[in-house]
This record gives structure tokens, C-alpha cells and sequence, in this order.
């Protein structure tokens, strides 16, 4: 689905330096939930999402393991010359030509980007050279609407003083879902925690994309009228 399964979608100011999954630094930072997070490493860029009108030519770039989201997503589009690979597997990997494997939202793809799979995003990494990103797929409209996702390794490569992670994807019990968002509220508030849940981040993208169609459906009704006027119009004036 959408969500990947995960309950929530958190975003810090301040980059989060440990991994929130071990066990002994969940305890040093009285964390004692039991819940599973992802953890995303982040570039700023553009909001390449729907709330954003304008075209973008750089969205936000996200480094992840890519196993971990293995399974989790569906995807619109791929790009031919993976064949029959796993994209989140393809991201891992470097093409001939020295470009570097993306995915992102198909959505952002199509409408924030103007763009297709198999084209190519130039970003510049810390080192001063160009960055080549080709998109290789594009997920059916997710949590990830707009930004780009990369491998960690491709990165951090890229990317050497990215220090902690921004973004986490977090899965737990439904039962334990307010006293998950409790606990990290309270724990990470000195980072700059936002967390909302997955579903309410969805339904957010699907409410711009129906506001959207709303307004061309009255535009399209309005243009139906007009014409009809104008052809009886004519007809009235023929048979006159």
C-alpha cells in the first residue's frame, strides 16, 4: 500500500546519530516501546509533492538501506532494462553509463518533475562533482511523494558528512500507536520531532489530488454548457 505498512512518518530539524532500533540506546534514552523504524538519511531540496504548484528541478534526496523497504511498496512504472528485478535490489548497484539508480513517487515523476523513467536528475554532491541520478521506477502514490530515494551507500559516497538520519518510517502494534507517538514525541522533542501517521499523510496528497479534479470537473462542466448554449444558439439562428 501506500504506507508501506508503517503507522507513522517522522521528520527531525536536528539529525538523529544512533540507531533507534538498538536495544541497549533505546534504554539509555528511555525509549521501551517495542516498535521497528527505518531510518533515512536527507538532502534538502524542493517539495516535489502536490503541495508544491511549481515545476521542480531538484527535489529533496533520501538515502536508505533499500532491503529494508523490500516488499513494502507497489510500483506504477519500472524502467525496461532492470527486467525482472527488484528496484529497491537495482538500487544497490551502478550503471554502465555512471549514473546512479532512484526511485521515487511516480507522481512526483510525472507532474513535479515533468519527467519519465529513464530519464536522468542532476544534483551536485559535496565534493563539487555532478551527480547523475536515473529513475528506474516509480511507486504507485505513497508516504514518499515528493523526494528522491538513493541507497545508502550511493549516499554516503556522495554525500561523506551527512552525519544521522532525518527522516523514520516507524511500524509497531496497532494497540500501541498512541503510546508509540507519545514516547517519541517526548524523547526526540529536543530534534525537532514531527510525526504524523502514515494514513493521515496520504490523505493529505489524495485530497489536493481530488481539489484538483474537482476544479477541472467544473471547468469541463462549464465548457459542456457554454457549448451547448452556443450550439442551440446557432441552431436557432440556422432555422430562423
Amino acid at each position: 500500500s501506500g504506507t508501506g505498512g508503517f503507522n507513522f512518518f517522522a521528520e527531525t530539524t536536528i539529525p538523529v546519530l544512533f540507531n533507534i532500533n538498538d536495544a541497549d540506546k533505546r534504554a539509555e534514552e528511555g525509549i521501551y516501546t517495542d516498535f521497528n523504524a527505518v531510518q533515512l538519511r536527507k538532502v534538502e531540496g524542493d517539495d516535489a509533492s502536490c503541495l508544491n504548484l511549481n515545476r521542480i528541478a531538484q527535489p529533496a534526496l533520501l538515502g536508505v538501506d533499500a532491503e529494508l523497504l523490500q516488499g513494502r511498496f507497489s510500483f506504477a512504472t519500472q524502467f525496461k532494462e532492470i527486467g525482472d528485478e527488484e528496484p529497491w535490489e537495482v538500487l544497490n548497484q551502478k550503471f554502465d553509463d555512471g549514473t546512479i539508480p532512484a526511485i521515487a513517487d511516480q507522481t512526483v515523476i510525472q507532474w513535479g518533475l515533468g519527467m519519465k523513467v529513464g530519464d536522468i536528475l542532476m544534483y551536485q554532491n559535496e565534493l563539487g562533482d555532478t551527480l547523475r541520478l536515473k529513475l528506474i521506477a516509480g511507486t504507485t502514490p505513497s508516504i514518499f511523494q515528493g523526494f528522491v530515494i538513493i541507497s545508502n551507500q550511493h549516499f554516503l559516497e556522495n554525500y561523506p558528512t551527512s552525519s544521522g538520519s532525518n527522516i523514520f518510517l516507524v511500524e509497531g502494534s496497532s494497540e500501541d500507536t498512541q503510546q508509540i507517538s507519545d514516547e517519541l514525541q517526548s524523547v526526540f522533542r529536543d530534534y525537532g520531532w514531527e510525526m504524523e501517521t502514515t494514513a493521515k499523510r496520504l490523505v493529505e496528497f489524495y485530497s489536493v489530488t481530488n481539489t484538483y479534479l474537482s476544479i477541472f470537473l467544473a471547468l469541463g462542466a462549464l465548457g459542456l454548457i457554454l457549448g451547448t448554449i452556443g450550439l442551440a444558439v446557432i441552431l436557432a439562428r440556422t432555422i430562423l
